[in-house]
């Protein structure tokens, strides 16, 4: 019981030191994003005076330790500072969204605690590696719609020469949206895709092992065609050296488009 509790007592001391530590890394590896947090909040539009004046304004010039020791007084203080162009109150937001998100939490640890059980029973049970493989896959199939769209972003911003946390509108609900579909009829195609792989997913595991291979092959097509048609992979954001006023700026790809075919 005494070791039990000098563990506690470790790990409350060492909490608020490792919380510290998170947040001078990523501050300092935010220091070298090429994203300016001055178009960021005031548009891509912004006039050179505009966010030179927003610099000035929130000490973006100054060194990053100069920058964190001011962010740490402000946190301390109770103030998490703002965000977008209407600097809103990041603490307001926390404060609504950390419900629902703990929320979320519960429920994906309680669904990925009974799937990781069985999934141990079933290994535990001896079957072959063709039955083990299938295990596997199976869950990847039926949550392929995520997966597909983060790892598309991740591509695609990439692709873009942004940072991977640079928000875009190249999601498949934008997409869709994009392609003449309403909100409603977006999230019936996404649920109609999930649905799909998630029923091909249970059809895997109740055929023969060729069948297993076609059923595979005919979800991995179709997600492809979905991919394809809805240019999944394709920036919606570039980074580019703007000569004009010696900047590097984040532009839509349909401005560059624009851009290029006028000329």
């Amino acid at each position: 019981m005494n070791n039990f509790l000098r563990l506690i007592g470790r790990r409350l001391v060492a909490l608020p030191i490792m919380a510290l530590g998170v947040t001078v890394l990523v501050f300092f590896l935010m220091s070298f994003s090429k994203t300016d947090p001055a178009y960021t909040a005031l548009g891509d539009g912004a006039s050179p005076e505009a966010v030179a004046e927003y610099h000035e304004k929130y000490g973006l010039d100054d060194p990053w330790p100069v920058r964190y020791v001011r962010y740490m007084g402000n946190l301390i203080h109770g103030d998490m500072g703002t965000y977008g162009a209407a600097r809103n109150s990041v603490a307001k937001r926390i404060s609504t969204a950390l419900p629902v998100t703990m929320q979320l939490t519960f429920i994906g640890l309680a669904i990925g605690a009974v799937v990781s059980f069985l999934l141990g029973v079933i290994a535990l049970l001896g079957v072959n590696r063709v039955a083990a493989a299938t295990t596997l896959i199976v869950p990847l199939v039926i949550a392929g719609v995520p997966i597909i769209d983060t790892f598309a972003a991740i591509v695609r911003r990439r692709r873009g020469h942004t940072a991977i946390s640079q928000a875009d509108t190249g999601h498949i609900q934008h997409r869709l949206i994009k392609q003449g579909f309403d909100q409603r009829q977006a999230a019936l195609m996404i649920y109609g895709w999930s649905i799909l792989l998630a029923a091909g997913a249970i059809i895997m595991t109740k055929v023969a092992l060729p069948l297993r291979f076609v059923v595979f092959i005919l979800l991995v097509s179709v997600s492809a065609v979905f991919i394809r048609k809805l240019h999944l992979f394709k920036p919606v954001l570039l980074h580019r050296y703007n000569p004009k006023t010696h900047t590097d700026e984040i532009v839509s790809a349909e401005q560059v488009e624009e851009e290029s075919a006028s000329k």
